[in-house]
């Protein structure tokens, strides 16, 4: 009897031994599986993350083109202008100057006209003054 229940207890030992074992398998494959998903889920984590910094990364480059191209046309919209307002300063500095010469040629032009006119009205003067010596030289001898 002994005998028997020394061989129930190794029995009961070698199954709760087996069990045991099973038990530990299982959970050694429960284990694995947790890990691999989550390998899976850091993966599909990653490739999420890394799919928005692409995104971002392009975003950043399409306001940066965005910002250079506002800077570019507001640059070349300024030298329009500055040269439109350059161009515009010439013109008024050329008509200025023509004007300027024009009023200059007239004031010569008057003043030339001024001095013939003084001169005939001396020359004029003298000859009435002539006219006059000689009526009252003739006026002197007849009377």
């Amino acid at each position: 009897m002994e005998n028997q229940t020394g061989q129930s207890e190794v029995h009961h030992l070698e199954n709760e031994n087996r069990l045991l074992k099973e038990g530990l398998v299982a959970l050694r494959e429960e284990l694995e599986k947790a890990q691999i998903e989550k390998e899976g889920q850091v993966q599909a984590e990653l490739a999420s993350a890394s799919n928005e910094i692409t995104q971002l990364k392009g975003a950043i480059t399409a306001l940066r083109e965005e910002s250079e191209q506002i800077r570019y046309e507001k640059e070349d919209r300024t030298q329009n202008e500055l040269s439109a307002t350059r161009n515009e300063i010439d013109q008024l500095k050329a008509a200025l100057t023509a004007l300027r010469e024009k009023m200059e040629q007239l004031l010569a032009e008057h003043e030339d006209e001024c001095q013939k006119m003084r001169q005939a009205a001396n020359d004029e003067m003298n000859q009435l003054k002539q006219t006059i010596l000689k009526l009252r030289g003739q006026l002197e001898k007849n009377g």
